[in-house]
């Protein structure tokens, strides 16, 4: 079953706050945004009418009409969720990632976001993805090829770095005793040419 995991700094201490000016100049991901296309596609099937918050985002860059900006210097992990969430995290080095991934399932499980739809890195070999993604996401969508993020200037990164993947976190009902991950994959461009996706469904006690 999915498991309630306070926020954490990765270092056993819970409630701990990330230094926000930290991240804006450090080598996180904050300069470059997700193409709106690939949003728009993901809200039309999760979220129709759109996402509500966008706990992530830069001033520029935001996805939904709620948003926590890192201009402000509002802090995502700190602030409360809700509704349908769309969120990018800053990638950068140190416990990033484990932190929003601890926040994004704390917040389907014991706040009030009902939907968490997250772009990551497909980093299957790190011990977040093992203990965080298997154990709670309910869909884990791999994105076929390297997406081209934007820049406020509306200049383009020729392919990421690292590959991506879509993880959807949902409440459960609490009658539920099993419970599905599906895995599927979606193309990196608007017509991309990737496969048909082929869903499987594992299902636990």
């Amino acid at each position: 079953m999915p498991v309630a995991i306070p926020v954490s700094d990765g270092e056993g201490s819970a409630g701990g706050s990330l230094d926000m000016t930290a991240i804006i100049h450090s080598s996180a991901s904050t300069e470059w945004a997700t193409p709106q296309w690939f949003v728009d596609r993901l809200a039309e099937e999760f979220a129709p009418g759109g996402f509500d918050l966008d706990p992530a985002a830069r001033d520029w860059s935001a996805k939904a009409p709620v948003y926590y900006s890192l201009d402000r210097g509002e802090d995502g992990l700190e602030l409360p969720w809700f509704g349908n969430v769309w969120v990018n995290p800053p990638y950068g080095r140190g416990k990033i990632g484990w932190r929003w991934l601890s926040k994004m399932v704390h917040e389907v499980t014991e706040g009030a976001a009902e939907l968490v739809v997250a772009l990551m890195p497909a980093r299957t070999d790190t011990a977040w993805w093992h203990e965080l993604v298997m154990p709670n996401a309910a869909e884990i969508r791999l994105v076929c090829g390297r997406l081209t993020f934007e820049r406020e200037d509306g200049a383009t990164q020729h392919g990421a770095t690292f590959p991506s993947a879509i993880l959807v976190f949902r409440r459960r009902l609490p009658w539920l005793t099993t419970r599905q991950i599906i895995l599927s994959s979606m193309g990196n461009t608007p017509a991309s040419r990737c496969p048909s996706p082929e869903e499987s469904a594992i299902e636990e006690l």
